[in-house]
């Protein structure tokens, strides 16, 4: 109930609620305290984000999941080696686990490594996310065609389910308004992405922009 509340109802308040009482019934369960971390990940805690994963992995560190998340967390943190680390033990421990080589190629671009980027995307097993890397490596390395010919792909087989990705790629791009047009469709959409604006790196170059603030004030999310 927490999740749904959190990545579809955006009801903040009753996600918190329902973690907490989860945690109280039973303080180990992994599964809770990593939904209690994307929770406070999606409100902007992102140092309670990470503490939470590792409460999760320290009582289970098999759980591929967690260290998926925590190497998004500290990505959005801004905690390169931390995530970079948690991303491969994930891959350490099944290779094959969707989206983790585009988190690590995510990473990548930040720090400008874009030809490694790039090989983390081709790597992605998920097709649907493979797609959506190749957008933003394709860009980096400037092969700009290519990068063109994927994103029309890309928002033609998934435009009514990645809408918030779209904006994502937009931002990257430097297609401002372009972002803030996939944004308003991802919010009229309920796409459960939007729960991960807060912080995105990918979407800096548009936080001085009043319809950046205008957008976290409909979700409610703090300012």
């Amino acid at each position: 109930m927490g999740w749904i509340k959190r990545a579809h109802d955006w009801d903040w308040e009753g996600a918190v609620a329902d973690y907490q009482r989860a945690l109280t019934l039973d303080p180990g369960n992994t599964a809770a305290l990593r939904g209690a971390a994307v929770l406070a990940f999606t409100l902007g805690r992102l140092d309670e984000a990470i503490e939470l994963d590792n409460r999760a992995l320290r009582l289970d560190p098999l759980y591929v999941a967690a260290y998926d998340n925590l190497g998004f967390q500290a990505y959005y943190a801004g905690r390169f080696d931390e995530a970079t680390g948690a991303l491969k033990k994930a891959l350490e421990l099944n290779p094959n686990f969707p989206i983790t080589r585009i988190l690590l190629g995510r990473i990548y671009l930040a720090q400008s490594k874009f030809d490694q980027a790039l090989r983390e995307m081709e790597q992605e097993t998920d097709p649907v996310w493979r797609l959506y890397g190749l957008c933003l490596a394709y860009q980096a390395v400037g092969r700009r065609k290519e990068a063109d010919g994927v994103l029309a792909t890309f928002i033609k087989s998934y435009g009514e389910t990645m809408a918030f990705q779209i904006a994502e790629v937009s931002a990257y791009r430097g297609e401002t308004d372009r972002a803030f047009e996939w944004l308003e469709r991802a919010y009229k959409l309920r796409d459960g992405g939007m729960a991960d604006i807060k912080n995105d790196p990918l979407l800096k170059s548009l936080e001085r922009d009043p319809r950046y603030t205008a957008l976290l004030k409909k979700l409610r999310l703090p300012l």
